[in-house]
């Protein structure tokens, strides 16, 4: 068998690996291509027409979930990932100031989460944009 024969330089264990490795990824790239023939990729949205699959919601809605996320997080103070979710909600709605204080719970709970850093710089950089905030002297 030609394609069993040692490849120059490569052990039948490393070829071996090459082999497994090429059969998975052209597994994952047939169920890729099968999953996105389907709509959204489960049957749950098969009967529902793509223009109310893909509506966003209404600001009424928004105001609905973080209305529940508010109550999630008074419920479990330390929900961090609702405090994220709530963080990123006021973001959206350019509520600035509760943002900071959604993301500074975050930091407080997890003082080396890299999602709250990068968003309180984020928010920081905005309020500079608006003159609101000064950095501090050296």
């Amino acid at each position: 068998m030609q394609f069993a024969q040692k490849a120059p330089g490569m052990s039948r264990g490393v070829l071996g690996i090459v082999i497994l490795a090429l059969t998975a990824v052209m597994v994952s790239m047939t169920a890729a291509a099968w999953l996105s023939g389907r709509p959204g990729g489960t049957a749950e949205t098969e009967n529902v027409p793509a223009a109310a699959a893909e509506a966003p919601p209404s600001r009424e809605q928004i105001l609905a979930r973080v209305a529940a996320l508010r109550q999630r997080v008074a419920a479990d103070p330390d929900d961090v990932e609702g405090w994220k979710m709530l963080g990123r909600s006021y973001m959206a709605l350019e509520r600035y100031r509760q943002a900071v204080e959604a993301w500074s719970l975050v930091k407080e709970r997890r003082p080396r989460d890299p999602q709250a850093a990068a968003a309180l710089e984020e928010l920081a950089e905005i309020a500079r944009r608006r003159g609101v905030h000064k950095d501090p002297k050296p």
